[in-house]
């Protein structure tokens, strides 16, 4: 658990030694720390909780890409709110540009849901569907 004497331990050893992880160094490496809690989900959260919100996101952002397929449709690329977003769909068209977005907002979710940023992803979840879907479907259904 201590070190020896004279033995030099960097945090990520001295935290995996802590948290009840394993360390593997290699000379020249920084040392790889596999402990519980760092690369997966938060003591005390289930992983279900982490899964299901990963799979609300992604129902979130289908449903934003369909409804500003309709918006951009009906209304004109004009419409779109990211500029990016909108120069994208005038460059390479509308269905090209929100499919992109979508699956980089999708990959981007995977990584925070890998790391166990499940409570961010939550958050972003209802920001987005607060921001994006709810606005959009109440421009397409008054």
């Amino acid at each position: 658990m201590f070190p020896r004497q004279g033995e030099k331990m960097s945090s990520a050893t001295r935290l995996a030694r802590v948290s009840g992880g394993t360390s593997v160094a290699r000379p020249g490496w920084v040392p790889l720390t596999v402990a519980a809690g760092l690369a997966g989900t938060p003591p005390g959260q289930s992983r279900l909780f982490g899964d299901v919100v990963w799979v609300l996101f992604v129902a979130v952002q289908a449903a934003d890409g369909v409804c500003t397929y309709v918006g951009l449709q009906l209304f004109g690329i004009g419409m779109e709110g990211n500029p990016l977003i909108g120069w994208h769909a005038a460059t390479f068209g509308i269905g090209t540009a929100l499919v992109s977005a979508k699956l980089l907002a999708a990959t981007c979710a995977a990584f925070l849901h890998s790391v166990g940023r499940h409570i961010t992803l939550a958050l972003l979840t209802i920001v987005h569907l607060v921001g994006a879907v709810w606005p959009w479907s109440r421009i397409l259904w008054p």
